[in-house]
C-alpha cells in the first residue's frame, strides 16, 4: 500500500485527498445532518399536534364546565320547562317525567304555534333543553295546535 502512495504522482495524490474530503463531507452529511434535520422536523410536527390537541382538550373542558352548570336532575329539568311555559303564557294538558328520571313529556291542547315554536327556541338557547319527540297537529276548530312534546337536556 505504501508502495502504491510512492508511486503516484504529486496530482494524483491531491485527487485523492479531494475525493477523500469530498466522501468524508457526504458521510457526515448521510448518517450526522440529514437524521438531525429529520427529527428537528418530526418535533416540529409533534409539537403542532401537541398544541392542537391542547386545544381540542381545552375546549373539551369549556364545554364540559357550560354542561355541568347546566340542569342536573329532572325534577330540575321539570321545574324550568314548567315555569318557563308559564312565562311563556303556555298552558300545558299533561306532564309527565320517564322512569329513566332523563325525560320530560309534556302536552298542549290548543296553543298558538308562534309562542309554542319560540318557547322551544328559548329553551334551547338559553337553557340546553332540546326536542326528542314531537308529536303536533292542528286542533280540530283550526284556532291552535295539538302538541306532545318529550324534551331533555341537550348534549
Amino acid at each position: 500500500m505504501i508502495a502504491w502512495w510512492n508511486d503516484l504522482s504529486q496530482r494524483e495524490k491531491l485527487l485523492i485527498f479531494i475525493m477523500s474530503g469530498l466522501i468524508a463531507m457526504l458521510a457526515v452529511s448521510l448518517l450526522i445532518v440529514r437524521p438531525v434535520i429529520g427529527f428537528r422536523e418530526s418535533a416540529n410536527q409533534n409539537l403542532l399536534a401537541a398544541q392542537n390537541t391542547a386545544a381540542l382538550v381545552n375546549q373539551a373542558v369549556q364545554a364540559a364546565q357550560l354542561k355541568s352548570t347546566s340542569i342536573q336532575s329532572t325534577d330540575n329539568l321539570r321545574g324550568v320547562i314548567t315555569s318557563s311555559a308559564q312565562q311563556s303564557g303556555l298552558r300545558w294538558i299533561n306532564i309527565r317525567q320517564s322512569q329513566d328520571n332523563l325525560m320530560i313529556t309534556i302536552s298542549f291542547s290548543n296553543v298558538q304555534t308562534d309562542k309554542l315554536y319560540s318557547w322551544l327556541i328559548d329553551l334551547q338557547e338559553k337553557r340546553n333543553i332540546v326536542v326528542r319527540d314531537a308529536r303536533i297537529s292542528d286542533t280540530r276548530s283550526g284556532g291552535g295546535i295539538e302538541a306532545t312534546l318529550t324534551l331533555v337536556q341537550g348534549a
